[in-house]
């Protein structure tokens, strides 16, 4: 199993990018894994916005249990490292041996959750050992793509 990292600053599209590499290349295939996304929040709520863990290639879900932090205007993050230790490390633990893995979002949210984090490595060092038992002359990373604004390459 081969690893592709994609990298860039907020907003870049990186997210975009996989969801349209994976539809075109595995449109029948299942995709396991994660994804989050950050929503707006009017500031009635207190929080301005709110980010949420959820199946990969699935509907969003939305409810406290799947709510991985909270923004605040001038007061930073709100990191709820429970629900990553729970409804964060129960989509890893779904992931079958040699299926496709989509990591929407790995960062700074998740730093303060060990069980998370270092089932997110496990992972990444099943497919290492797995691409050098199997395939030696490759290696276990076979792209890492930098996205930027502007008309830079990537």
């Amino acid at each position: 199993m081969s690893a592709i990292f994609v990298t860039g600053a907020v907003g870049v599209g990186k997210s975009t990018l996989l969801k349209r590499v994976i539809d075109a290349c595995v449109p029948t295939q299942k995709i396991y894994g994660f994804c989050t996304k950050k929503l707006t929040l009017g500031s009635e709520h207190g929080a301005v916005g709110k980010i949420y863990i959820y199946p990969a290639m699935e509907p969003l879900i939305m409810d406290d249990a799947h709510c991985v932090g909270e923004v605040f205007d001038r007061q930073g993050f709100d990191i709820h490292s429970e629900v990553f230790e729970t409804a964060g490390a129960e989509l890893l633990d779904r992931i079958p041996q040699g299926s496709i893995v989509l990591m929407d979002e790995l960062g700074f949210l998740e730093s303060t959750s060990p069980k998370f984090s270092n089932k997110v490595l496990e992972i990444f060092e099943r497919r290492l050992f797995d691409s050098r038992r199997y395939k030696t002359e490759e290696s276990a990373i076979s792209g890492c793509c930098s996205l930027t604004s502007g008309n830079e390459a990537f």
